[in-house]
């Protein structure tokens, strides 16, 4: 229980990025599995929230993770850095991870609503808000971290990063078919 909870510990310092990527040791196996939890609870927040298909919630996950691994790798292997992809790997994964579940409690106060159409408060939409411009500055610094480049540049590659996967979800959500 002490490895888990020291993990959770330096995750969350990368979320409030005092420490770097490079903190998180490079085990094949420990990626492995924050991609795993990180699936788990992607999937689980749309069958929960969505109200949609196993397949499909299953499939988009697979997609965001894909979009989350493949993104970076070109990255690194234009700066020369290969060796870094599972640390960095690990602490997108981790990150997502973290904020996953932060948001996951305000979500699931809103299915506990006994009305049959759940509409987002302003401060919940503004919490969401919030949330999604920590990530997208976690991810430039992760990537600003692990690239060795400007914070600004770091900044402007997490943006991306976080428009990729929100193209993913659209472009799954217009293509996917219904079983």
């Amino acid at each position: 229980m002490k490895p888990l909870r020291e993990l959770f510990s330096l995750l969350f310092q990368i979320c409030l990025m005092r420490q770097g990527p490079h903190a998180i040791p490079a085990y094949t196996v420990l990626t492995l599995l924050l991609a795993v939890a990180y699936l788990f609870l992607n999937m689980s927040e749309r069958l929960l929230l969505t109200n949609s298909s196993f397949l499909f919630s299953l499939s988009a996950s697979l997609t965001n993770a894909l979009i989350l691994a493949a993104f970076p790798i070109s990255l690194l292997w234009v700066k020369g850095k290969l060796d870094r992809y599972r640390q960095l790997l690990s602490a997108l994964f981790g990150q997502e991870l973290l904020l996953g579940l932060i948001a996951l409690l305000p979500l699931a106060a809103l299915l506990q609503q006994n009305t049959d159409e759940k509409t987002l408060s302003p401060p919940l939409i503004s919490f969401l808000l919030i949330l999604s411009c920590w990530s997208i500055s976690i991810k430039g610094f992760i990537l600003n971290r692990t690239l060795e480049v400007s914070a600004l540049t770091g900044f402007f590659l997490g943006f991306t990063l976080t428009a990729s996967l929100w193209f993913g979800e659209v472009l799954h959500s217009m293509t996917y078919v219904k079983p």
